[in-house]
């Protein structure tokens, strides 16, 4: 068992950021995209909204998560921005 750390911030030593977790867990994690908030842009006037979030594989697969897979999940976050522009040339490709 080692100590896997969330963030990955040098040097950050919060209790909500360290987990004893497994030697194989805690390598996967470095390699782990962590949450994924997609945001739809309608304007420059509009703000964004979130249309979508998905917490990483390690909050959604951890034994003590109990529906609460934030608490577990990497604290790394990907944010993918959909404006109308992209939608449009998306659905052009199908």
């Amino acid at each position: 068992m080692v100590i896997s750390h969330l963030c990955d911030t040098k040097g950050c030593l919060r209790d909500s950021h360290l987990l004893i977790e497994s030697n194989i867990i805690n390598q996967d994690r470095r390699a782990c995209p962590g949450v994924i908030l997609t945001l739809k842009f309608t304007g420059p006037s509009t703000p964004k909204q979130i249309i979508q979030f998905k917490p990483c594989v390690h909050g959604i697969n951890h034994p003590e998560a109990q529906g609460d897979f934030l608490k577990f999940t990497c604290r790394k976050i990907q944010v993918l921005i959909q404006d109308e522009a992209s939608t449009k040339y998306y659905r052009s490709l199908c």
